[in-house]
């Protein structure tokens, strides 16, 4: 199955553990030292919380933008977001701009994905499997 990668800055993949730092730090703040201590108590939950989502994106492989695709499916991935999934027999069309990959699918349906932060080989993957077809 090829896969095509963006290349995501840290910032982006990490954004949701430097948000579990920020909320951890100021919930021990006001559970130590400020005289709000019910609210630290809530600034540590959101911190945990964060740091949970974090690794669950890491175990799931949701800290890269992708695309993939084989024979019967083409999948899209987003940092943070689950991966849209498409039967290429229910696609109606595949545009390859050179800024874009369109995908319509149905009456309201499909995506598009911006294509700055491929590298040019994998555009030019890309583009010799979907650029000439419509859908398959």
């Amino acid at each position: 199955m090829p896969k095509i990668v963006k290349k995501t800055s840290g910032w982006r993949k990490r954004y949701n553990l430097y948000l579990a730092i920020i909320w951890t730090v100021i919930g021990i703040y006001n559970l130590f030292i400020s005289d709000i201590k019910a609210s630290g108590i809530l600034y540590l939950f959101l911190g945990i919380s964060y740091f949970a989502f974090h690794m669950y994106n890491q175990k799931k492989g949701r800290n890269r933008d992708y695309i993939k695709w084989d024979d019967q499916l083409l999948e899209v991935g987003s940092v943070g977001m689950k991966p849209l999934k498409y039967s290429l027999e229910e696609i109606q069309n595949i545009t390859v701009t050179p800024n874009n990959f369109i995908i319509k699918s149905g009456a309201a349906a499909g995506t598009m994905v911006e294509l700055k932060g491929f590298s040019s080989e994998d555009l030019d993957l890309l583009k010799s499997r979907f650029a000439s077809e419509a859908a398959a």
